[in-house]
């Protein structure tokens, strides 16, 4: 729970405050961030109407997820609390882990609203400000475009409200960040991209022996591949990953390959679930040498 988060403001007038903000999540699969968010309105006798409020939440310059709320009402008195589904992914959840200090207690987030509200001015008067809408008459107002207040939470709520309420029982969804666009171009990872892009099609085509084909390809493709893949890295990085690439490539050779006279071999039977574990073996490994071959760029 995060305390006096912030406003909802329009101008230099505040309508609304945000009071405190409890950030869970739900859903193991398609995960969202299930935000409760508790305002209030700051004149006393006023109705404010959060009539169409796009509500997203920020890690630095990554957006975690953006939920919509309609035509929940707020008052003076005890406000209200309001409800927001903002669909998110294991990647984000992830990435806010990775990049958090170790020394850091807490998450620290971004909170932004946009949209309009619908104001009702008290009818007695009181505490009014110039330019406010008449008394009585429900006024629509838009609010000032993603203005910003900090959520912190605690690090341990992050762990038990958040990541570990996403985890499925018996379960681990992997999500790996893999070179793409200029960068790729740049890189020469573009032919390796559309090798793993074409075992995956064959996977969800159901043509399991020309994943490990397509997944031998997409290491073969790769810049410096077969030898010289890691040799701009330093030593005790080149030589484990160097090992490790070459055992991987051993078990997509022995899949499936095509051999001299033209003919497609291999050394073990191939189904679903070896294909779908050359798959995120290729996808793992794939992931961390893009993340190390763009840590120690020059």
């Amino acid at each position: 729970m995060a305390v006096n988060v912030g406003q909802l403001q329009s101008g230099t007038r505040i309508w609304c405050l945000i009071e405190d903000v409890t950030v869970r999540a739900k859903g193991t699969v398609a995960p969202c961030l299930d935000m409760s968010l508790h305002v209030r309105a700051t004149t006393p006798g006023d109705v404010v109407e959060l009539h169409c409020v796009e509500v997203s939440l920020w890690h630095g310059e990554e957006l975690m997820g953006t939920g919509l709320t309609i035509g929940q009402t707020v008052g003076s008195q005890t406000g209200s609390t309001v409800s927001v589904m903002l669909p998110t992914t294991h990647r984000v959840l992830n990435h806010v882990t990775d990049v958090l200090p170790a020394s850091a207690t807490d998450v620290d987030l971004q909170l932004r609203c946009r949209g309009q509200l619908v104001v009702t001015c008290a009818e007695n008067g009181r505490q009014r400000f110039h330019g406010d809408p008449e008394p009585g008459v429900p006024t629509p107002v838009m609010l000032n475009d993603h203005a910003s207040s900090q959520v912190r939470l605690p690090r341990t709520a992050w762990h038990t409200q958040v990541l570990e309420a996403v985890r499925g029982q018996g379960t681990l969804f992997l999500e790996v960040a893999v070179l793409r666009g200029s960068l790729a171009d740049s890189t020469g990872w573009n032919a390796a991209n559309a090798h793993l892009d074409g075992a995956r099609r064959r996977y969800a085509l159901g043509d399991y022996p020309g994943v490990f084909s397509d997944l031998r390809g997409a290491l073969d493709a790769l810049p410096g591949s077969k030898k010289a893949i890691f040799d701009d890295l330093p030593d005790h990085v080149r030589r484990p990953m160097d090992e490790l690439t070459k055992s991987i490539g051993v078990f997509f050779h022995t899949g499936r390959h095509v051999a001299e006279d033209g003919d497609v071999r291999g050394q073990f039977p191939v189904d679903v679930h070896t294909a779908r574990l050359a798959l995120d073996l290729a996808t793992v490994l794939f992931g961390h040498i893009s993340t190390i071959k763009v840590a120690y760029r020059p």
